[in-house]
């Protein structure tokens, strides 16, 4: 199920028809979503041109691990952590994702001299079936899904202090 990648707008009206869809979706399922998805979604930043936004941002580091624990450290889970280059270059946005249950990463890079993902162009967030939170993020030239219990958002800043 996807709302507002680049699939569902075709035009202006296929557009505004999308996002008002998807927030129509975000109202019905909003006491089920985890806290860090639904700080996002009720952010006024998150979705527009604004510096902290991942949109435009650029991949820096993907990172997919296994969190052990037991006495032998055979009670294992994934997790992933990304981390992105914001669209004004001055600061550095970290999404992690603590408990992942699935996830499909794709890149087309076509006849691209570059083998990079390009713009991080649109993202979703939904819930499947198991009320698992499902992140679907649209890349200039890729497509990635993570399902997990939630995402941490953080950002750093990376332009020097002014001083008076």
């Amino acid at each position: 199920m996807s709302f507002i990648l680049s699939v569902n707008r075709r035009s202006v009206e296929d557009t505004v028809s999308a996002f008002a869809a998807y927030q129509q979706y975000i109202g019905s399922v909003r006491t089920r979503l985890p806290p860090g998805a639904l700080q996002l979604l009720d952010s006024d930043w998150y979705f527009e041109n604004h510096p902290h936004s991942p949109h435009d941002s650029w991949l820096e580091k993907l990172e997919v691990h296994e969190v052990a624990s037991g006495a032998r450290e055979q009670l294992r889970r994934s997790a992933i952590k990304i981390k992105l280059l914001s669209s004004y270059h001055d600061g550095i946005i970290e999404l992690n994702y603590e408990r992942v249950y699935r996830y499909s990463l794709r890149a087309d890079y076509g006849s691209v001299e570059t083998s990079a993902h390009g713009d991080w162009l649109w993202d979703e967030f939904t819930l499947n079936e198991a009320n698992h939170l499902v992140h679907s993020i649209e890349w200039q030239r890729g497509l990635w899904e993570i399902e997990a219990d939630d995402v941490i958002y953080t950002w750093r800043n990376l332009s020097p202090a002014v001083s008076v």
